[in-house]
């Protein structure tokens, strides 16, 4: 097949496969959207992808991976997107941007979003994945002391 719907089937057969694999050991498949500016020509470059094509498997075994950067450069519309995808997300991310930048940095104040998804009912870790600026973990890491407070 040929075109996006012979891409997605063949997709969707390797995540089914993979899927089948992973229940047996009790591993969760985790797929993540990553925006065309960053990688142009990507398969899975938005959530809606994301979400459609785990419907089609219909493995519980498949997860999303929410990364906020992504989703910011393609869509924005964070808090809304986050409480449709709740059900499906297993891992969430954060950085900030407009380059993937430390996360106190950028376009979005992450403090708001976060306050909001913990509110949805989102209680599992976020992970800060960025190009970091400073030079030593303490500076690193500090740019997420103002959002540890909030979640």
């Amino acid at each position: 097949m040929t075109g996006r719907g012979g891409t997605d089937n063949a997709f969707q057969n390797a995540l089914t496969y993979t899927c089948d694999l992973a229940a047996a050991r009790e591993i969760t498949v985790l797929i993540e959207p990553i925006n065309l500016r960053d990688v142009a020509g990507y398969h899975l470059s938005t959530t809606d992808r994301a979400e459609s094509n785990i419907d089609a498997v219909g493995k519980p075994s498949l997860k999303l991976m929410f990364d906020a950067w992504h989703l910011q450069v393609m869509k924005g519309d964070l808090i809304n997107s986050v409480a449709r995808l709740l059900p499906k997300i297993e891992h969430t991310q954060i950085a900030g941007g407009p380059d993937s930048g430390e996360s106190d940095q950028g376009e979005v104040d992450y403090a708001f979003p976060l306050k909001n998804v913990a509110d949805l009912g989102w209680y599992a870790p976020i992970g800060a994945e960025f190009k970091p600026l400073g030079s030593s973990t303490s500076e690193l890491l500090g740019c997420l002391s103002d959002l540890q407070e909030v979640t």
